[in-house]
């Protein structure tokens, strides 16, 4: 188990905000949401990428972590009180924020969400399960992939380096998974006749058991994120859907049903715009956009699309 100092890293000698830090240009990424309002990022503002966390109301983020390897794919648990997240070519790792510790996950998973219970996660198979969606217990108790793209394309002959399964969702009440897949994309090309989505993600929905599967949009997209009530969907899309194998246009913020039904477009912005998720009384969301022109920053607006603004003061214009 490893120590933590929460905030350390993120004031300088003489207490100043980690603002003053800041070089010129770095990425803000990977947002994460607090049932309490918390929301932790990566950002890549000392050089290397550590997670920093701040609120919806946009407090001077802190650093919260001190990894030599980056660290990726932030997630809050049930609670609040924990961040899953993933240190790149180490594997899964919580942070218990209020006894200030981090111990590594008994699993071989990354790219984590959590279930409801708080006991289990879904995300990607790490190490032996490249590719797959899998869902796992923390403890190490269990574990089991719930789609094998590489497998199946195998079998159907068809071998492409590409092929993955990624950004794998709970949905709140833990009975869904919905996740991105360029493997099932391509095979619905090749059903429909339209050979052009090699590289077009699309969303998928399954049971958590991994039965069922659908296709959830026909938005080329990534990074779902549910709403608290379950009942809307927020996702990067590209608007100009897939042409010749790559998706064209950039990405913009999408909103949907659930069941996938009524696909609106939020941003229209030149920029690229992405990593979106609700604020806890799903009445705003807080996304990823280069829009600033000095990397990526976070964002929030309203669930409709409207006030766009910076999260973080003096951090990127409209």
């Amino acid at each position: 188990m490893l120590s933590l100092s929460l905030l350390l890293f993120a004031l300088c000698t003489h207490g100043s905000p980690v603002a003053h830090l800041q070089p010129r240009t770095y990425d803000d990424k990977q947002p994460a949401v607090s049932v309490n309002g918390d929301v932790v990022f990566v950002s890549t503002r000392t050089g290397n990428a550590y997670l920093y966390m701040t609120d919806v109301r946009g407090r001077p983020p802190q650093r919260v972590t001190s990894s030599v390897r980056a660290e990726l794919w932030p997630a809050f648990d049930p609670s609040g009180r924990r961040i899953a997240f993933t240190i790149q070519g180490r594997g899964l790792y919580l942070l218990d924020i209020g006894a200030n510790t981090i111990k590594q996950a008994r699993t071989d998973i990354a790219m984590a969400s959590f279930h409801p219970s708080g006991k289990k996660v879904v995300g990607k198979g790490a190490k032996s399960n490249v590719g797959g969606v899998a869902v796992a217990h923390l403890d190490g108790s269990a574990f089991g992939l719930r789609t094998d793209p590489v497998r199946e394309a195998r079998e159907s002959g068809i071998i492409h380096q590409q092929w993955s399964d990624h950004d794998p969702v709970f949905s709140p009440d833990g009975r869904k998974i919905v996740w991105a897949s360029r493997w099932r994309a391509w095979k619905i090309s090749e059903v429909t006749g339209r050979k052009a989505t090699m590289e077009g993600p699309l969303l998928f929905v399954m049971d958590a058991s991994g039965k069922n599967k659908r296709q959830l949009s026909d938005v080329p997209g990534r990074e779902p994120s549910f709403r608290p009530d379950g009942r809307k969907i927020v996702f990067s899309g590209y608007y100009g859907g897939i042409e010749s194998g790559w998706p064209v246009g950039k990405r913009d913020i999408f909103i949907m049903h659930a069941n996938g039904t009524n696909a609106k477009r939020l941003t229209r912005h030149p920029a690229r715009d992405e990593d979106p998720v609700f604020t806890p009384n799903g009445k705003r969301i807080i996304f990823v956009s280069d829009r600033g022109g000095n990397g990526m920053r976070l964002y929030i607006m309203n669930v409709d699309g409207s006030n766009v603004r910076p999260l973080l003061q003096q951090e990127g214009r409209k």
